[in-house]
C-alpha cells in the first residue's frame, strides 16, 4: 500500500548514482529503488527538492541543490551528467561520472515527503537500503502503519538498529524499536541477520484463492484472506491483479501458466471463463460460483513454486487454512 514517507533526498541522490557506477550498462529506470518509490520529476531526486523547495523563483533549475562543477547545471551542454548520458558505450567512463555526481555537495533542505509502497520488499537489500534514508522523525505518525501492516519494514529497521556501530544513531533506531509490539520484536530477533525467504507454490495458491471464491461468490479476489499473510513476490512487487498466473510470468500475458478453455485466456476482450466471473458480479451467485470453480480447476504449466514475502503473524492468526501446504520456509523448501 503507498504512504507518505518524509525521506532524506541527498541520501537518495547518492543511493542511486552509486548504484549506476556500479551498473553502467543499465539505464536510469533499472534502478531498484523506484520500484518502492512512487516518480518523481526527471527521475531525479535534486528535481524533486527544486520543485518543492521553499524558495520565491519560478525557475526550478536556480533552485537545484547540488553544486555542479564550474557551475554547468544539468542543462549545459559540458554539464557532467549530460557527459554521462553520452558515454554510455564507455562503461569505465560512464561509472567514473555517476560516481562524481554521487559524491557532489547536497546544499540546503534535504528532507521531503515522497510516496512509497515497503509492502513487496519483505527482509530484502533493497528495503534496508532505503530505510536508511527515512527520517525517522516521521515514523511516530506511521507506527501501526509499520508494525501492523509492514512487518517487512519493521524488520528491516530491527536489522539496521542490530548492525548499527554508532552509538548515537544506534540510540535513535532503539527509540523506534522499543515501541514494536512485543510479538513482532520476537519475531524480528529471530530473523536478524540471515534471510528469512519462503516459498509458495503459486499453482496451489491459485487453486486455494479461486475455490474460496467460488465457495464465496459474492466476493472479489482482492477479499480473499490470503493477502492478509502474503505480502510481496520478488517478482512482482504487489498483487495488482490479485493472480499468481500473473505474479508468475511477470505481467507477460503470453507467457500465461494456465491453459484457458479454447485458448481464451484472461485478457480475451470478454470471451473467458474470467471475463464471464467478473462481469457477473452481484448479478448470479451461482454462475459465478461455478465460474471460479472452473478457474480454480485449470491446468497449469511450467514452474509453480517461486519466493514470496510472507508475514507469520497474520498466518497463524487468520487465514492458516488457507494457506496450508502452500508456502514453505527456505530451510524447508531445502529438505
Amino acid at each position: 500500500m503507498k504512504r507518505e514517507f518524509k525521506f532524506n533526498l541527498a541520501e537518495l541522490h547518492k543511493k542511486k548514482w552509486l548504484w549506476r557506477a556500479d551498473n553502467p550498462e543499465k539505464n536510469r529506470a533499472d534502478w531498484p529503488g523506484w520500484r518502492v518509490i512512487g516518480w518523481v520529476p526527471m527521475s531525479s531526486f535534486a528535481c524533486e527538492a527544486a520543485v518543492n523547495a521553499d524558495n520565491d523563483s519560478d525557475n526550478d533549475c536556480v533552485k537545484c541543490p547540488l553544486v555542479w562543477p564550474d557551475g554547468r547545471q544539468c542543462r549545459s551542454r559540458l554539464n557532467i551528467k549530460n557527459r554521462w548520458a553520452v558515454a554510455s558505450e564507455n562503461l569505465s567512463e560512464s561509472s567514473e561520472l555517476a560516481r562524481q555526481i554521487a559524491d557532489l555537495t547536497w546544499t540546503g533542505r534535504q528532507i521531503f515527503p515522497l510516496t512509497a509502497d515497503f509492502s513487496g520488499y519483505f527482509d530484502s537489500p533493497l528495503l534496508t537500503g532505503l530505510a536508511e534514508c527515512i527520517d525517522l522523525s516521521c515514523l511516530d505518525e506511521l507506527e501501526f502503519y509499520i508494525y501492523n501492516e509492514e512487518p517487512g519494514l519493521a524488520q528491516s529497521i530491527y536489522n539496521l538498529w542490530a548492525a548499527e556501530g554508532d552509538p548515537e544513531k544506534k540510540a535513535a533506531l532503539a527509540s523506534r524499536v522499543e515501541k514494536f509490539p512485543s510479538r513482532i520484536r520476537a519475531e524480528c530477533e529471530k530473523f536478524v541477520g540471515r534471510k528469512t525467504i519462503f516459498y509458495g507454490n503459486f499453482a496451489l495458491l491459485h487453486k486455494k484463492m479461486w475455490a474460496w471464491l467460488a465457495d464465496n461468490p459474492d466476493k472479489k479476489k482482492a477479499d480473499w484472506p490470503g493477502w492478509r499473510a502474503i505480502i510481496f513476490t520478488d517478482i512482482y512487487s504487489q498483487y495488482d491483479n490479485f493472480c499468481f498466473a500473473c505474479a508468475a510470468v511477470r505481467d507477460d500475458c503470453k507467457k500465461c501458466p494456465l491453459v484457458w478453455p479454447d485458448g481464451r485466456s484472461c485478457n480475451n476482450y470478454g470471451h473467458s471463463i474470467y471475463d464471464l466471473w467478473r462481469d457477473e458480479y452481484e448479478e448470479d451467485d451461482a454462475m459465478r460460483a461455478r465460474l471460479a470453480r472452473q478457474i480454480a480447476d485449470l491446468t497449469w504449466t511450467g514452474r509453480q513454486i517461486f519466493p514470496l514475502g510472507f508475514n507469520t503473524y497474520s498466518a497463524n492468526l487468520i487465514c492458516k487454512t488457507e494457506l496450508a501446504g502452500c508456502v514453505k520456509s527456505h530451510a524447508e523448501k531445502e529438505d
